[in-house]
């Protein structure tokens, strides 16, 4: 009786065929790097949505506190994109 081959034993499956150039190669990692920063301003986006859901519940003093928190984060942010921004001479 013949068992059926697994998945897992399929060695074309894994195979990576060809081999990008050193170019290609470089643009694969910015890539991922790209992709795993995208990820992050997801993550940061989500953040805020949740942390938005309490500002109700919040009393006046807890509401300044969390805007001057927030103020300096929003800091940081508009830093990271005017460094986005820059064009390399």
């Amino acid at each position: 009786m013949r068992t059926p081959r697994s998945f897992t034993n399929i060695v074309s499956a894994s195979r990576i065929e060809g081999w990008a150039s050193p170019k290609e190669d470089l643009m694969t990692v910015a890539t991922g790097e790209l992709i795993r920063a995208m990820n992050y301003v997801d993550d940061i986006t989500a953040t805020v949505r949740r942390m938005c859901l309490y500002i109700p519940s919040m009393n006046a003093e807890e509401r300044k506190r969390l805007a001057d928190y927030l103020r300096v984060a929003g800091g940081a942010v508009n830093a990271a994109i005017a460094d986005l921004e820059k064009v390399e001479k």
